[in-house]
């Protein structure tokens, strides 16, 4: 039969002239007697057959098949979508349709939020999210936050541009709510203009068309709208303290001015503390940075040099409150303290914000012994550092009992120690560039004694005020970098408990502003910022929190420079 059996594999002489072949290779029998080239096929091209062509026509049947297939399927969907409408029964889905927000929202909780027992800000997420009377604008911060936490962890882009949708929206009915003064008013109205400016730190990339918002003039005209009745709830005052923190920090950094209602509305509203003393700290320092920029911008003049001089005299002396300051974290004394004793003793009702009366520190802790609120013990009069585990209501201990705090009480208090002394540090370098540049200016102006300031400025030995301040902004920077294992609770170094995982990004997120300061000061070594950098990158990777990676591209400090303006920083 014709085109019947195994194909020939004879070579290709012996075929083209229709003799049987031995099969022979190199050469056949026939071939060596004929004297003739024997020719042979490629084995190569027998085994593998160009399929360009031929996969591509397959490829495109297929599409055009599954595309016919849609249609169709689509058109009997739309034929029968009444008589769907008609069916009594329900039609349950073989699986649960659970969207990617709700796995972001409960790791944004584990990620950003804390227990009532390790921390008094942000626990109020989750309670005020689940609430029915919520406004929308809380409702769809939550959900953008979270997504973007999870698309930054992830590399996930598509959960990105959902995280932006969220965010549109939540501008827009945060828009609608601030229309009424009621809901504007609220603790949740105030905490989505806080999770908002998060979500700028975690969201934020190096991109031409991209700039950081960190929705300050909102904010602080939220703050003055809600007034002193927003401190007469619990949850009101701790809103109150961590999102004034964050508008003293843009204020540091020459962006917009610290709210000159701050002093009066702390001394009512709360009592004395370590955690209050260093907010109206950092007002203090705020105010004369802001002061300090206004003059160096001015031209040089006799009114201008004398005023720099004063500045410099105040400024020696909250570089010696600095110090002060530092030391009631360091050491825990609250007695001993000048700086607490200072603050403690102003009478709240200031002049224009700059004369300060003082009261009797004893009839100031008669008044104190009538407050309830207040705890104490044997050892200081006044105790208002973090509550230990056995101070905490046992309802609230009973409903965390499966992350067994008890054991690591300690750490969570040598954390908050750790985070308030940085935030020194962080103020005290502000200060001293700020004074460096008050001497500079000084220096380069011709003494002339006719001056009022001649006599008293020859006094001052500018020389080592320099020497003095450069060292402290090196030590500064260094013990920046020293303290913050115990600020994100790490134990042994790279070792952390699983426990600290909960709030761990968080904390991450509040060390940015310190390493960024500390990598931009003249002062520090190499190896401070080597380090520095090793940080920034890994809160950046590990946490996803974009305002990072955007400090280590830059490697540029946050410190102003006379009255330039920089990017706004973060906590």
């Amino acid at each position: 039969m014709v085109n019947v059996g195994r194909p020939s594999r004879g070579c290709l002489t012996c075929r083209r002239r229709r003799v049987k072949c031995d099969e022979n290779q190199p050469n056949c029998n026939r071939c060596v007697k004929l004297n003739t080239n024997c020719e042979w096929k490629d084995q190569w091209s027998s085994l593998v057959r160009p399929q360009e062509s031929w996969a591509e026509r397959k490829v495109a049947q297929r599409v055009e098949r599954v595309q016919n297939e849609r249609k169709l399927r689509d058109a009997c969907r739309q034929n029968d979508f009444g008589l769907y409408k008609q069916l009594n029964a329900v039609t349950i889905p073989k699986q649960c349709q659970i969207g990617p927000e709700i796995y972001a929202i409960n790791r944004f909780y584990s990620d950003y939020a804390f227990d009532p027992v390790t921390c008094p800000f942000l626990y109020a997420v989750q309670p005020m999210y689940q609430k029915e009377s919520t406004p929308s604008c809380l409702r769809n911060v939550v959900p953008a936050i979270a997504l973007a936490n999870a698309a930054k962890l992830q590399q996930r882009y598509d959960l990105l541009e959902e995280s932006v949708k969220y965010y549109g929206r939540s501008l827009r009915h945060l828009a609608q709510c601030l229309n009424d003064p009621e809901v504007a008013k609220r603790d949740d109205t105030m905490l989505t203009v806080y999770i908002l400016g998060l979500y700028e730190a975690i969201s934020f990339d190096r991109r031409p068309t991209t700039s950081h918002n960190p929705h300050a003039p909102g904010r602080l005209v939220l703050l003055r709208l809600r007034g002193r009745e927003q401190l007469q709830t619990h949850m009101g005052r701790n809103l109150f303290l961590v999102v004034y923190h964050e508008h003293l920090i843009t204020s540091l950094d020459g962006m917009i001015e610290p709210m000159e209602e701050c002093p009066s509305w702390v001394y009512e509203g709360f009592p004395p503390s370590p955690l209050t003393t260093l907010t109206l700290f950092m007002h203090d320092i705020s105010c004369f940075l802001s002061g300090c920029r206004k003059t160096l911008s001015r031209a040089s003049g006799e009114a201008t040099r004398d005023r720099l001089f004063l500045l410099l005299h105040t400024g020696i002396s909250l570089h010696k409150m600095a110090i002060e300051m530092l030391k009631l974290f360091q050491s825990g004394e609250l007695d001993d303290n000048l700086a607490f004793q200072f603050y403690s003793s102003t009478d709240p009702r200031r002049k224009n914000s700059v004369k300060a009366s003082k009261t009797s520190l004893k009839q100031l802790r008669k008044s104190m012994r009538a407050n309830e609120k207040l705890r104490r013990d044997s050892k200081t009069r006044v105790q208002q550092w973090p509550q230990a585990l056995q101070d905490i209501p046992s309802d609230i201990r009973e409903r965390f009992d499966e992350i067994q705090i008890s054991n690591y009480s300690q750490e969570y208090l040598n954390s908050f120690r750790a985070s308030c002394s940085m935030v020194c540090h962080t103020t005290h370098i502000y200060l001293l560039t700020t004074l460096l540049q008050v001497v500079a200016a000084l220096r380069s102006w011709p003494r002339q004694p006719e001056l009022s300031s001649a006599t008293a400025f020859e006094e001052l030995d500018l020389a080592t005020l320099e020497v003095e301040w450069n060292q402290t902004i090196c030590n500064y920077a260094s013990d920046i970098l020293k303290e913050i294992p115990d600020s994100l609770i790490l134990l042994d170094g790279d070792k952390r408990l699983p426990i600290f995982d909960k709030g761990m990004a968080y904390r991450a997120f509040m060390l940015v502003w310190h390493l960024r300061t500390a990598l931009g000061t003249e002062q520090a070594t190499a190896r401070n910022r080597e380090e520095c950098r090793k940080w920034l990158r890994h809160i950046g990777e590990e946490y996803g929190i974009g305002i990072a990676m955007e400090a280590l591209e830059t490697n540029k400090c946050s410190i102003p420079h006379g009255h330039k303006k920089t990017n706004p920083s973060r906590i």
